[in-house]
């Protein structure tokens, strides 16, 4: 089954993506429409050297909008939760929680856009370092490296 609803994940770069900055995968409820995904996105999910991270904002945004009826996909999904078990099992990714620091890390983001979601992954990657793979063109304007 492919899911195109996509969801960010954080990412170090190892010693072998060959030039690709890190950055911020996508983590997709079963597995990557890749289609969607540029090439360099793609290098870097295939790369198992990778260390990929879906933080907790990302399966906090999922549960919300699965109890609220707005994810098509996931309303035949009997038990939400062990099925996102299972997909960040397959997909091997590091679970990154949302601590202390990463929220006190949000007051010091301009309010540029709303999401709130988007705002602790912002504060998550300057907080790690991390790079954020994403198209939204907000992003960037919070002072962290995008990459698509």
């Amino acid at each position: 089954m492919t899911w195109t609803s996509l969801y960010p994940m954080m990412w170090q770069r190892s010693s072998t993506s060959e030039g690709v900055p890190a950055g911020h995968p996508y983590f997709s409820m079963g597995a990557v429409d890749t289609s969607k995904l540029s090439e360099k996105v793609l290098k870097i999910i295939k790369n198992r050297d990778n260390t990929l991270y879906l933080s907790s904002a990302s399966v906090w945004e999922i549960v919300i909008k699965h109890s609220l009826d707005k994810l098509e996909r996931t309303k035949k999904i009997k038990d939400l939760g062990e099925f996102i078990r299972e997909c960040i099992a397959r997909m091997k990714v590091t679970p990154l929680p949302i601590t202390i620091p990463h929220v006190l890390e949000i007051s010091k983001l301009p309010h540029i856009h709303k999401d709130p979601f988007d705002r602790v992954l912002v504060a998550q990657a300057r907080i790690h370092g991390l790079e954020i793979l994403t198209k939204d063109p907000n992003i960037p304007r919070y002072g962290v490296e995008t990459i698509w």
